[in-house]
């Protein structure tokens, strides 16, 4: 069965709702994430630091023994 509407009402639009953009809340709970980022690049630093310096280690040790091995 088909409705046909003979009284010319405008059905009621529907508001559109915008997301807004919210700032997440800052709280006094938990390390800062300026300072939580500084804890990580000095241990990743210090970790870096080491790894080269074993690397340099190694490669002196191997140039000694290239140097030795060539006499």
């Amino acid at each position: 069965m088909i409705r046909i509407n003979l009284l010319g009402t405008a059905k009621p639009k529907k508001a559109k709702t915008r997301r807004r953009f919210s700032m997440p809340q800052l709280t006094t709970e938990g390390p800062s994430p300026l300072i939580a980022g500084l804890a990580i690049a000095v241990v990743l630093g210090a970790g870096l630091y080491w790894y080269y310096s074993k690397l340099q280690s190694t490669h002196e040790a191997l140039q000694a023994s290239i140097a030795e091995a060539n006499k």
